[in-house]
C-alpha cells in the first residue's frame, strides 16, 4: 500500500470538494439546458402566434372582400328590379357590365382564398361568380 502525502481526512475533504464542484457544474448545465429548451419552445409559440395573427388578418381581408361583392350584387339586383322595363338598354348594359366586374372580382377572390388555404371563402366566391354569370345569361335573353 502506498502512502498518501496528505492525511486521510484532508484527502477525503479535497475529493468531496471536487465532487461538489462537478455536481454543481452538472446542476448548472442541466438548468442551462432546461432554460434553452424553454426559450426554444417560447420562440416556437411566438412563431405560431404570429402565423395565427397573419391568417386571422388575411381571413378578415377575404371576408371583407366577399361582403363587398355581396353588397355590389345586391345593388345590381335592386337596380334591375327598379328598372322594370326590359327594353331599357342603358340600364341593362350598365347592369351587365357591373355583373361582369363582380364576376371578375369574385374569380380573383376565389383564387386568392384558394391560394391562402381558405376553401370555404373560395367556394362561396366561386358560387357568386357562377350566379353572376347565370344572371348575365338570363339578362341577355
Amino acid at each position: 500500500m502506498s502512502k498518501c502525502p496528505l492525511p486521510v481526512p484532508a484527502a477525503f475533504a479535497i475529493c468531496l470538494a471536487v465532487i461538489a464542484r462537478e455536481a454543481a457544474g452538472l446542476v448548472e448545465s442541466t438548468h442551462l439546458a432546461a432554460r434553452e429548451e424553454e426559450n426554444r419552445r417560447y420562440q416556437q409559440e411566438l412563431g405560431i402566434a404570429a402565423t395565427i395573427q397573419q391568417r386571422t388578418a388575411k381571413l378578415g381581408q377575404h371576408m371583407e372582400a366577399f361582403a363587398s361583392l355581396g353588397r355590389a350584387a345586391g345593388e345590381v339586383s335592386a337596380a334591375l328590379a327598379t328598372a322594370g322595363d326590359a327594353s331599357d338598354e342603358v340600364a341593362r348594359a350598365a347592369a351587365e357590365a357591373r355583373m361582369q366586374d363582380i364576376a371578375d372580382a369574385a374569380r380573383a377572390l376565389f383564387e386568392a382564398a384558394r391560394d391562402d388555404d381558405f376553401p370555404e371563402i373560395a367556394r362561396e366566391a366561386d358560387v357568386l361568380k357562377q350566379r353572376m354569370a347565370s344572371l348575365r345569361r338570363r339578362l341577355a335573353r
